[in-house]
């Protein structure tokens, strides 16, 4: 037998996002880590942790503003 307890411990985590606009404020890039000082994060009892994540988003904006 596989036993867990019921609940998760609480967990605080620190994200941030840096954003950059060029070409005319038209063409925006994003750089977002998540988990930035690597907490153990668990969402559910038996479900895996969440690392340091990092993401890179690029916006392109036309039309009237």
């Amino acid at each position: 037998w596989v036993t867990y307890r019921s609940t998760v411990d609480g967990a605080t985590f620190v994200d941030a996002m840096v954003q950059h606009g060029m070409w005319k404020q038209q063409l925006w890039v994003d750089v977002i880590a998540r988990n930035v000082f690597d907490a153990d994060v668990h969402y559910h009892p038996t479900g895996g942790t969440f690392d340091t994540t990092l993401f890179v988003q690029a916006r392109l904006l036309w039309g009237d503003r």
